[in-house]
């Protein structure tokens, strides 16, 4: 069942990934466009903002000024399915969180 299988794998990897990302994965496999669109629109903006402040914090290095740490964490995130409003905040949350 495509929608069972989707539910499973954005359950599962949106811990990681964000929506760009889950959706070029799934279309990949074959899965309707539709129920791809369905499912992504469970996962709330404040799980997904979660979900890039635990990836983009991992990156953050104190040593680098912000310039340098916006475009390693922003270059991360956005690599990783996220998009840039998303990343943007999730480095505003981070740099606030370690200044």
């Amino acid at each position: 069942d495509d929608r069972k299988f989707t539910q499973l794998w954005i359950k599962e990897r949106s811990k990681k990934s964000g929506r760009k990302l889950l959706e070029t994965e799934l279309s990949q496999k074959g899965i309707n466009k539709l129920i791809i669109s369905e499912e992504l629109d469970n996962i709330s903006e404040a799980e997904e903002l979660t979900a890039a402040i635990n990836q983009g914090t991992r990156k953050f290095n104190p040593k680098l000024t912000r310039m340098e740490n916006y475009k390693k964490i922003i270059n991360l995130l956005t690599r990783k399915g996220f998009s840039y409003t998303v990343s943007k905040n999730a480095f505003e949350v981070i740099n606030k969180a370690t200044v």
